[in-house]
C-alpha cells in the first residue's frame, strides 16, 4: 500500500491599497480613454468613415486592450461589498480609488513568452490592462474602505456613511 501524503496550498491574502485621491483617477481614466481612441478611430477609418458605430468601434477597442473584470455588488444597512474577479494580476499591479459613489478598479501588468529554437530567440512581451467604473448603490466613506486579493478574486469593502445608513433605516 501505497503512503500519499497531499499538500493543499493555502491562498495567500494579499491587502491592496485603496487610494482617495481624484486626481490620480483622472490621470488613470484619461490613461486609458488615450489608450482606447486610437484604435477606435481606426476601425472608424476603415470603414471609409462611416458613422453610426460609434460605440462598435468603441467596445470593439476595449475588448482588444482591456480584460474584462466581471463583478458582484452586495449591500447591507452597514456596508457595499464589490467582488471582482481579476485572475492573473497580483496586490502591487492593482489601483483602487474609491470616492463616495463610485469605485475605479484598474491594473496592468506586462506578460512576457520566450520561445527558444537552435536558430533563433524570440521574447514576445504585451501588457494586460484592466479598467473599471462602477457606481455605488450608496454613499460610502473612502477612507474606512478595504481590500483583499486572494486566488485571483478581489474583495472590496466600503462602510456606508452614516447619512446613508440612517436613510435606510
Amino acid at each position: 500500500m501505497t503512503n500519499r501524503s497531499t499538500t493543499q496550498a493555502s491562498a495567500v491574502l494579499q491587502p491592496v491599497s485603496i487610494q482617495t485621491n481624484p486626481t490620480a483617477v483622472i490621470d488613470r481614466t484619461r490613461e486609458v480613454y488615450e489608450s482606447l481612441s486610437r484604435p477606435a478611430y481606426d476601425l472608424f477609418e476603415s470603414r471609409s468613415h462611416q458613422h453610426g458605430h460609434d460605440l462598435e468601434d468603441w467596445l470593439c477597442a476595449e475588448s482588444e486592450l482591456l480584460c474584462p473584470v466581471p463583478i458582484e455588488i452586495k449591500w447591507s444597512s452597514e456596508q457595499v461589498t464589490v467582488r471582482a474577479e481579476v485572475p492573473g494580476f497580483t496586490a502591487p499591479e492593482i489601483e483602487i480609488s474609491a470616492e463616495p459613489r463610485r469605485l475605479f478598479i484598474s491594473g496592468k501588468r506586462t506578460l512576457s513568452a520566450e520561445q527558444t529554437t537552435e536558430e533563433t530567440a524570440c521574447t514576445e512581451q504585451r501588457s494586460k490592462e484592466m479598467f473599471r467604473e462602477i457606481e455605488l448603490p450608496a454613499e460610502v466613506d473612502p477612507s474606512q474602505a478595504t481590500a483583499i486579493l486572494k486566488d485571483g478574486v478581489l474583495n472590496i469593502t466600503l462602510p456606508k456613511t452614516v447619512s446613508s445608513q440612517a436613510a435606510r433605516a
